[in-house]
């Protein structure tokens, strides 16, 4: 059923490492603009995500409760938590996560799938949880990685697409 979601998710997942690269640790949490979102911020919040999307399938999360807080619906890009992952732990739990949560799409029921989206601000756009699981695994980590592109450029690193 989430076939073309898969490929896309494969995908994701591989931009998200490409744009880590070359970004340094003491940069992780540096903010060019007033509420733009980091690099810790980013990465955080798409690992809480799928966290999100398995919790909606009634399987376990795996993210620190303090990610929640400081990557969930909300927070703050400015204030990271405390202790502060380091970029490889919130891309281990960004790949690890996304395999899950692909893991439990492939396993979910036409019940589950057709269930109401929780997140009443996302009902009118995204009326279902299989809606959704599609959105948290394409759309929404693209469109936050498209601002992490964005940082790297501030911050005087190349793109990574190759154009």
């Amino acid at each position: 059923m989430f076939d073309r979601e898969f490929v896309l998710n494969a995908w994701v997942v591989d931009f998200a490492r490409k744009l880590a690269a070359g970004i340094d640790e003491d940069k992780m949490t540096y903010q060019p603009a007033p509420g733009m979102n980091t690099p810790q911020w980013v990465f955080g919040h798409l690992a809480v995500c799928t966290d999100y999307g398995l919790k909606l399938l009634g399987q376990p999360t795996s993210c620190p409760k303090a990610w929640y807080e400081a990557f969930g619906i909300g927070s703050n890009p400015a204030v990271p938590p405390a202790p502060r992952p380091t970029k490889a732990e919130l891309l281990e739990a960004i790949a690890s996560g996304h395999a899950r949560l692909n893991a439990a799409m492939a396993k979910a029921t036409p019940e589950q799938l057709a269930a109401v989206n929780p997140f009443d601000f996302l009902v009118k756009a995204l009326p279902t949880v299989g809606d959704l699981l599609a959105q948290l695994t394409t759309a929404h980590p693209a469109m936050h990685l498209g601002q992490l592109s964005a940082w790297r450029r501030l911050n005087g690193l190349p793109g990574v697409l190759g154009f």
